[in-house]
């Protein structure tokens, strides 16, 4: 019987650095847009509250953080997998 050869994946060196820029960018813009959604969110809030209506918004705060895990768990995964730093 002959031996296969089974090497070990690696992303070719042009391909890994252009994968780790674009999930890098990818997880900066998803983060700022966060960052921009929790401040909407709590001005929103502040200003429902004065009109007695703060619960309402109080929700969405939920689904800001639940986005964050979202962008941000894929690409770390990801960049475990190809091997970055």
């Amino acid at each position: 019987m002959i031996p296969i050869p089974d090497p070990t994946p690696a992303a070719p060196p042009a391909l890994q650095a252009a994968a780790e820029t674009i999930l890098a960018v990818m997880k900066f813009g998803g983060l700022v847009l966060a960052v921009v959604a929790l401040i909407v969110i709590c001005v929103e809030l502040l200003w429902r509250h004065r009109q007695g209506e703060g619960t309402e918004a109080a929700g969405k705060l939920m689904t800001v953080a639940v986005v964050v895990v979202i962008v941000s768990a894929p690409v770390s995964i990801i960049g475990w997998i190809l091997g970055a730093r």
